[in-house]
């Protein structure tokens, strides 16, 4: 059963949240590029936050593919349409990115809730 992830700090809930945390600001206006839809609050899993930093990937790369909406990364094509979708009626949208090319052990999601309020990079096994 998926639980809504709360956007506390790493101490309260196990998540980092961005638009608070004093070792991630937010981005600045434009750092996320032209988004197809609002991300609302950005949290990471301190798990994602590590594959990340382990492997020199900016967490703000996958947010500026994730919010295009056309780069959703490794998403089978229901997925995909899913997320097409979701852009014209309202539904979450999943992106999978590999930040190590043939290592599934890399694999992060990134996934914007269907109202919009929060986006969670985290970890398959965290879903």
């Amino acid at each position: 059963v998926h639980q809504e992830p709360a956007a506390f700090s790493l101490m309260e809930n196990d998540m980092t949240d961005f638009n608070e945390s004093a070792s991630a600001p937010p981005p600045s206006d434009g750092a996320l590029g032209h988004a197809a839809f609002a991300l609302g609050q950005l949290v990471a899993t301190p798990e994602a936050l590590r594959l990340l930093e382990m492997h020199g990937v900016d967490v703000f790369a996958l947010l500026r593919r994730h919010a295009s909406g056309v780069d959703w990364g490794e998403v089978c094509s229901a997925d995909c349409n899913a997320n097409l979708d979701a852009l014209k009626y309202g539904d979450r949208v999943l992106s999978a990115y590999t930040l190590v090319k043939g290592d599934p052990g890399t694999r992060l999601f990134v996934i914007t809730e269907w109202d919009r309020s929060v986006t969670t990079v985290l970890r398959p096994s965290e879903y």
